[in-house]
């Protein structure tokens, strides 16, 4: 029936697909840059050189190709370009020239000497309080003496006519009227007193409104000196400063234009998938030897197909766990069972666990001696077609 078939070369494998994806890589890239012409200039891709490429042990492996860009402007565009550096060049000259002022200007401070000083506006005067008490008495004396001129005589012409009565001093009608010139000049004096009081604080409020007109006149002053400083000493840095920013912009020009073309375009050229594309090709393999083994044996295509797996990963029982046998059969005499392979570096990671069919290595040796031989790493392998041939022959 053959045996199992041998797995490719995963190197080979690999550098087929390496050299697939490199010659499509090549093709992106000329696909992807093309050459441009534009009434302003072309731009052209070429290839001039090659990049080595290194293993991880600093091996050249390979080379990788350069490419180089080159835009060229149209005649008109290159004249233009010319002429802008050569004005770039005269006004780098004259910058270059003007720039020993420089140190002048920079060395130099403001002169302030004949500027308007800084102006501070005046103290202001103390405000006037109307606790002081000369004031106020002297406009309530002022006003008391006002009153008695005009109540002396009248009260003179009571006393007179008091008299033409027969009305003594001292009588009752006498008393009467002295009471009420006394209640008169009473109530004028609180009347004088009170009216004091407000005209203390009219002339206290009109002192305090002058001092306080007197202070912002001051300071309104201060204020037009101190704008009038402001403003030569603001005209004194730009006089200072306009040569210097002149030649800072004479001495930085202005860049030349040029077109804008597209970038390049590189590609990105992914490495082969060495196992996956081995692994695949090898299964193909087995699952068609698999089916040629699947009517020999009588117990299923799910048995039959676990059967080349040990032959080739090893049928020795210290590579397998949770054994057990099925019923009564047999493979040429050599008792079958069920189990799964351990995880063990002489099997493969993903079929660590998986439940697989098939022989001991210790039965078949006291049957089929001929049939076992153990490889390098210390484990016993199974020659099942031998197995199979002896089978089909009981």
């Amino acid at each position: 029936m053959g045996s199992a078939p041998k797995a490719p070369d995963p190197y080979q494998v690999a550098n087929a697909q390496g050299n697939i994806n490199y010659q499509n890589a090549q093709q992106n890239v000329g696909f992807s840059n093309a050459d441009v012409n534009s009434p302003y200039g072309s731009s052209k891709y070429n290839q001039t050189g090659w990049q080595p490429v290194y293993d991880n042990t600093g091996k050249i492996t390979g080379y990788s190709p350069r490419y180089t860009q080159t835009i060229t402007l149209s005649p008109e565009e290159e004249a233009l370009r010319q002429k802008n550096t050569q004005l770039r060049g005269t006004m780098g000259d004259i910058a270059n020239a003007q720039a020993g002022q420089l140190q002048g200007l920079l060395s130099k401070p403001i002169d302030t000497s004949t500027m308007q000083g800084w102006q501070a506006a005046g103290a202001p005067d103390a405000v006037r309080r109307d606790e002081a008490p000369t004031d106020r008495a002297a406009v309530q004396d002022a006003m008391m003496r006002t009153y008695d001129r005009y109540a002396d005589p009248r009260n003179a012409a009571q006393d007179a006519q008091m008299a033409a009565r027969g009305m003594a001093i001292g009588g009752q009608g006498y008393g009467q009227m002295l009471k009420s010139q006394q209640d008169a000049r009473t109530n004028a004096i609180d009347q004088a007193f009170l009216a004091s009081g407000d005209e203390s604080r009219a002339a206290q409020g009109a002192y305090n409104q002058a001092v306080l007109q007197k202070y912002q006149m001051g300071s309104d002053w201060a204020a037009q000196l101190n704008n009038l400083r402001q403003g030569q000493l603001t005209e004194s840095i730009m006089l200072r400063d306009q040569p210097i920013k002149e030649m800072m912009t004479l001495m930085g020009g202005s860049a030349p234009n040029t077109p804008t073309f597209q970038s390049f375009q590189g590609t990105q050229m992914s490495a082969p998938n060495l196992e996956q594309g081995v692994w695949n090709k090898y299964n193909a393999d087995m699952q068609s030897y698999q089916n040629n083994l699947s009517g020999l044996f009588g117990i299923g295509k799910s048995i039959a197909g676990a059967l080349p797996w040990a032959s080739i990963l090893g049928s020795d029982r210290r590579l397998k766990t949770d054994i057990r046998r099925i019923g009564g059969k047999t493979l040429a005499g050599v008792p079958m069972y069920v189990f799964k392979y351990r995880k063990h570096p002489v099997i493969p990671q993903r079929l660590w666990g998986s439940v697989h069919v098939g022989v001991m290595s210790d039965d078949v040796r006291q049957v089929h001696p001929d049939a076992v031989y153990r490889f390098k790493d210390g484990y016993d392998r199974v020659d099942y077609g031998l197995l199979q041939t002896r089978e089909g022959r009981a």
